[in-house]
């Protein structure tokens, strides 16, 4: 009786030893494609964030910078990274902003695959408060929250060169402040840094980052504890295997702290993505239960990699959105019902008008090559054509991709121009997925979106109202009139709109002519010399 009582004894220990770590634990690898490659999973966030920083430039950056074509100058705060990464080989990537926490955690609840999300803090230094950074609560938004945050007011005029010194700081720190597992607790990787910059950023942004990094914390605590609950019971929803970086931006007037730098933040999620197959899906999508069922059929992945390889494609994932004219919480619920159900029960709410195609009201030219009544018909995937305004959201591989132009701030043009050059430029093919959709979940817009649409039919006066009180502050900033350093006066809105137009112009007066060989969209100097330094950015793993 002894070996029993033995073995009970040992199995008693490693039942308490799972539950201890069930927090870092995935389910069992579909299969041993492998997403690392050259470093152990626990330091892959440490390297992150020193090759990003490392040519990090300080001196903030105001509109008329962006204006000019000037670079992004993110800083990357933090990486909260799973100390056991999922096995699975294909990653949604996306970007956030404070406020937008709850959409991103919805997105996750619903997805079982590796999720990489930047997440954006503007830190004006001009003393005022900032329409953007909102830590203290999840109100409604995309990037613009009550003006909520007093800042500090810079202590100097900072220049790069000032304070661009020897960084090798960063990366001990950051190797002393990664935990074991998702719910250790970190010492602060800018608390336990003495480079320049950290205290550059501590003394003039100290609680706005301190606050930020407890919120996300909390965040990340919770979907691990999700995590290690549905590792044990098969019966839950899913949750995705989540890596966090938190970016924060120094501007120097309140008009581009209330832009979001999205292509940025796009580039800069992807950047932890180490699959070979990657989806960009903003922070309000959620995926359909079939999605689910892709990610987990690493043949099938395989098989579309392959694919891509002869020639590339674009593997277009068809959107849907609750119809506007519901009130919030019974448009939830549809979406709910919607990624939940069959296809079959998508298309009858949609026959109903219970969903419609997603902006089909606001611009119908952006997903209308899909052809959705063909697609409710289709078991098998098809290709279509490629068109101007296209903007579908879709599964691509990683090193095919050319990036988003970081140019593109805000939500004007952002995705177009992506998807411009992945056909014009990378030749990509386009191929409609026939088992597999998506659900824009309801919010209010972004006050650059409000100020945009010419016609609001669609929304109820309800969501108008709670819109009205969350962007009014934003609306005037971005309404004030300017005077740029050539003479032209204007509103922030008027010169975002003239710029971006002149953007895509341009572009497209190079994608669609001869000389389309020479494009290249601007990307920040930090996310190439990443890319030329991060070992899962050297070479692909599936063949």
């Amino acid at each position: 009786m002894a070996v029993p009582s033995r073995r009970k004894l040992l199995l008693f220990l490693c039942g308490w030893c799972w539950c201890w770590a069930a927090v870092a634990i995935q389910n069992e690898p579909v299969d041993q494609l492998g997403p690392f490659r050259g470093s152990s999973n626990l330091n892959a966030g440490e390297q992150l964030r020193t090759c990003w920083n490392a040519l990090y430039d300080p001196a903030p950056v105001g509109y008329t910078d962006w204006l000019a074509g000037g670079p992004a100058r993110l800083y990357l705060v933090d990486v909260w990274w799973p100390a056991r990464p999922s096995n699975l080989p294909m990653t949604v990537f996306t970007m956030a902003s404070m406020d937008r926490l709850h959409l991103l955690e919805a997105q996750c609840r619903g997805y079982k695959g590796p999720l990489s999300a930047a997440i954006y803090l503007p830190l004006p230094t001009t003393g005022a408060m900032s329409p953007v950074a909102a830590v203290k609560g999840d109100d409604a938004g995309d990037g613009e929250a009550p003006l909520a945050v007093t800042l500090r007011p810079a202590r100097a005029n900072v220049k790069g060169g000032d304070v661009m010194v020897d960084r090798k700081g960063v990366g001990k720190a950051a190797a002393k402040g990664r935990g074991t597992n998702g719910l250790a607790d970190r010492r602060s990787l800018l608390g336990t840094d003495d480079t320049a910059i950290d205290k550059l950023m501590l003394r003039q942004h100290g609680a706005q980052l301190s606050a930020a990094r407890e919120k996300i914390q909390a965040f990340f605590d919770r979907v691990q504890v999700l995590r290690a609950n549905h590792s044990s019971s098969s019966s839950l929803s899913p949750v995705c295997d989540l890596r966090l970086m938190l970016f924060a931006e120094r501007v120097s007037d309140l008009q581009l702290a209330a832009i979001m730098p999205t292509n940025v933040l796009r580039n800069a999620a992807a950047l932890a993505a180490q699959t070979d197959l990657v989806a960009m899906l903003d922070a309000d999508l959620g995926v359909s239960a079939t999605f689910n069922m892709l990610v987990s059929d690493v043949d099938r992945l395989r098989n579309l990699f392959q694919e891509a390889a002869e020639r590339p494609a674009l593997y277009v994932v068809p959107a849907f959105e609750p119809n506007p004219l519901m009130e919030m919480e019974t448009a939830n619920g549809v979406s709910d019902a919607a990624l939940s159900g069959s296809k079959a029960d998508l298309i009858a709410l949609w026959s109903n008008s219970t969903v419609k195609v997603f902006h089909v009201d606001g611009c119908r030219q952006c997903h209308k090559q899909i052809n959705h009544m063909v697609w409710a018909r289709s078991n098998e995937s098809y290709e279509v054509h490629f068109a101007r305004n296209f903007e579908p959201w879709g599964i691509l591989p990683r090193f095919k991709d050319p990036g988003y132009d970081e140019r593109f701030r805000g939500w004007a043009f952002d995705k177009i121009q992506h998807v411009e050059s992945l056909a014009l430029f990378k030749d990509f093919r386009f191929v409609i997925l026939p088992d597999v959709w998506i659900i824009h979940r309801p919010h209010p817009k972004v006050a650059i979106a409000r100020i945009h649409a010419q016609h609001q039919q669609t929304r109820n006066s309800k969501e108008q109202q709670e819109e009205g009180k969350s962007n009014d502050q934003v609306n005037v900033l971005l309404e004030q009139e300017l005077s740029l350093k050539d003479g032209r006066t204007g509103t922030a809105y008027k010169f975002y709109m003239s710029y971006v137009h002149s953007l895509i112009r341009a572009e497209r007066s190079v994608l669609e002519g001869s000389n389309r060989a020479k494009y290249g969209p601007q990307l920040n100097p930090q996310l190439l010399y990443c890319k030329s330094k991060l070992p899962w950015w050297q070479s692909p793993t599936l063949k």
